[in-house]
């Protein structure tokens, strides 16, 4: 019976987890595509984009400049936590679940190889809905680039917490608790555009730099110098990663267990 291995948190990866990474990773964007719950996540994405574009074309409460950053940060917010959070918490639940993750270390595929492919996909699949949703908010193709570039880093610490959270639901209705740090992580930022007070706090907080360097991006001032929002959001990007590594090692740890048990 092959053993739990940390491959992709520490030492060298070889030629055999790197395969096996790339073909999870096809085989979770497959499923994404067939996924239903993926796909509304999608359509519910596109139609809040079209109702935020609605607002900001009558111009509500808006400043100059102030109008294109929200959208950007709606695209930088929502399909982290709409789409590849879906991919991540809510998928790996269910197939932790069905145990699938036993088959898999039973073939010699460690837990770490499946989170690896399954926050890259969630990746990919993030940034193709975002791109969607520049067109369909007609962001002019400057500040689509700008936000799909800064939406790399800013997701990322949206995507860990959804495979931290994936990683410790043994079960698919511990995933609607683990459900509420991510929504809000997603969509306070959003809030903050209405909330003075509220963006005062916000900035500091996951999602909170991406909306500010929005906001500098669109011609307005930013609630920090962007050198330090970048830093906080890296700084963020690094905390989240120390989570996840955390949170793989413990669940590898009981699948280890579950595998020796049913030796």
């Amino acid at each position: 019976m092959p053993s739990i291995q940390y491959i992709g948190y520490h030492g060298r990866m070889d030629q055999r987890g790197r395969s096996h990474i790339a073909a999870l990773m096809r085989r979770d964007l497959m499923d994404a595509v067939r996924n239903r719950t993926v796909l509304v996540m999608v359509a519910a994405s596109a139609a809040l984009g079209w109702v935020f574009r609605t607002i900001t074309v009558q111009g509500v409460r808006f400043e100059p400049g102030e109008a294109p950053a929200f959208l950007m940060t709606f695209v930088i917010g929502c399909a982290p936590a709409f789409v590849g959070c879906v991919m991540t918490l809510y998928v790996m639940a269910e197939e932790r679940e069905r145990g699938m993750y036993l088959t898999l270390a039973e073939a010699g595929v460690s837990l770490a190889e499946v989170a690896a492919a399954k926050l890259l996909a969630a990746l990919v699949a993030t940034l193709a809905v975002e791109g969607l949703l520049c067109l369909l908010l007609g962001l002019p193709m400057g500040l689509a680039v700008q936000a799909l570039l800064l939406s790399v880093p800013a997701m990322l610490p949206v995507l860990l917490a959804g495979l931290v959270f994936g990683l410790l639901a043994t079960e698919q209705m511990a995933s609607s608790v683990f459900a509420v740090p991510i929504t809000l992580m997603a969509t306070m930022p959003l809030i903050a555009f209405l909330s003075a007070g509220l963006r005062q706090v916000w900035w500091l907080m996951p999602g909170g730099q991406a909306a500010e360097l929005a906001r500098a991006l669109c011609g307005m001032e930013s609630a920090a110098p962007p050198a330090l929002l970048a830093g906080l959001m890296v700084a963020w990007v690094i905390a989240c990663g120390a989570f996840s590594f955390l949170a793989h090692r413990s669940a590898a740890a009981r699948l280890k267990a579950e595998l020796d048990r049913a030796r």
